[in-house]
């Protein structure tokens, strides 16, 4: 699983987009359920669920109007196909 945070340097104010690339031995995965739980690094501000929609070629997109503090994050992804399952943690930093 490879994420991209858009854009490069998130604000609290503004949108935020993840799109996930899901890859199993170099081939995209289409068909997983994929979710996402937002989390605080430093400080609890409770945890915020996300949903990820396919795109297609094993691309999946979700989107934040905004989050509540600027600040390390962390975003764990859950991926599940059939009886295949994966979870990954990424950590990025939100500004002001």
């Amino acid at each position: 699983m490879d994420l991209k945070v858009s854009p490069d340097n998130p604000s609290m104010t503004k949108p935020i987009t993840f799109t996930l690339h899901i890859a199993d031995a170099g081939q995209p995965v289409s068909s997983a359920e994929v979710t996402g739980t937002l989390t605080m690094k430093s400080m609890d501000m409770g945890k915020a669920e996300v949903k990820f929609s396919p795109q297609g070629n094993g691309d999946y997109q979700a989107s934040m109007k905004e989050l509540d503090m600027s600040g390390p994050w962390t975003l764990t992804v859950d991926a599940a196909q059939g009886s295949a399952h994966a979870t990954k943690n990424f950590d990025f930093t939100v500004g002001d």
